[in-house]
């Protein structure tokens, strides 16, 4: 999440492994709905760490958060777009490369 002069913008960033085994980086940077755990997997994350780094010029301030091992997730894919179906409805990603 990133707070500058012209509002605040969040950005979602997830390191995915995909059923067919391959590795996907995907993004979401506009209209961005956190990915929330489905039941059963409401287990916490294996780690959680955020960091916040003061700003300069623009940017007033950047908090960013890594989890581990968050669940498993439904999903549809339409070319470079990734819908992920969670508790607090879905999120569009577009699959940014690999990992």
């Amino acid at each position: 999440m990133q707070s500058s002069a012209r509002g605040l913008v969040y950005s979602i960033k997830v390191r995915s492994l995909l059923p067919d085994g391959s590795h996907a980086l995907l993004t979401c940077t506009s209209a961005c709905t956190e990915v929330q755990w489905l039941a059963p997997d409401r287990l916490p994350p294996r780690s959680q760490e955020c960091k916040e780094t003061p700003g300069n010029g623009d940017v007033a301030l950047t908090t960013e958060c890594k989890f581990e091992d968050v669940g498993a997730f439904g999903f549809s894919r339409t070319k470079d777009k990734i819908t992920i179906y969670h508790r607090k409805g879905k999120t569009v990603f577009t699959v940014a490369g690999a990992w």
